[in-house]
């Protein structure tokens, strides 16, 4: 009986360790958006942050779904504020494609990357700063 138990346990414990290097999927959802603001690196046009417009969400949200979460270094500096209404929020530091966030003690996924530049086209932006 003793072994029996032991062998339960040596497995239990190698099926918890094996999920311990992936990222669970998080819930950056249209339903759990509260609202997502972007600041402009220095004030750029004399703009602070951009409230993005509820009626953008559903489309930002989509994107945010088909994320690849990998380790990404954005190319400037803009920053996305997400409030979500689950009590949480993070911040990221994004170019538009590349987003990392601004540490990892959030549950969210740290850094990824998207197919569709959320800069020009949620947030209707021409010129993009590149910060250097």
């Amino acid at each position: 009986m003793k072994n029996k138990f032991s062998i339960i346990t040596l497995f239990l414990i190698f099926v918890a360790s094996c999920n311990l290097g992936k990222l669970p999927n998080k819930d950056l959802s249209k339903n759990n958006i509260e609202f997502v603001e972007l600041s402009f690196p220095k004030g750029i046009n004399n703009k602070k942050i951009l409230k993005l417009d509820s009626s953008k969400l559903d489309e930002f949200s989509q994107i945010l779904k088909n994320r690849v979460e990998q380790f990404v270094k954005p190319n400037n500096c803009y920053t996305l504020y997400i409030k979500l209404k689950d009590g949480g929020a993070v911040q990221y530091l994004t170019d538009g494609l590349n987003f990392q966030g601004f540490d990892d003690s959030s549950d969210l996924p740290f850094s990824f990357s998207t197919q569709t530049n959320v800069l020009k086209t949620i947030f209707n932006l021409q010129n993009i700063d590149s910060c250097n």
